[in-house]
């Protein structure tokens, strides 16, 4: 497989990975008590989290993990735009 082949496959899934977390971010802010689903999420990234800090994950997936509320949970606008 030649580069452009294989950064043409990386930018392709980087797009469904943003596509996803733009759709959880969305799912969450316009949930009935998007605090306790944000709660739950937080829960359930720390979980993965320590399992892939212990385990033998790769370090790019840990510490994509590690990261993942950075760019998964909705910022206050977010939560107030989908109240409404």
């Amino acid at each position: 497989m030649h580069n452009e082949e294989i950064r043409a496959r990386i930018e392709s899934l980087e797009g469904k990975v943003l596509a996803a977390q733009v759709a959880v971010r969305a799912l969450i802010a316009s949930h009935h008590d998007p605090e306790k689903a944000i709660e739950t999420v937080c829960e359930h990234l720390d979980r993965f989290a320590g399992i892939a800090l212990a385990g033998t994950w790769p370090d790019e997936m840990a510490n994509a993990l590690a990261s993942a509320q950075n760019t998964i949970l909705p910022n206050d606008e977010e939560l107030q735009r989908a109240q409404r």
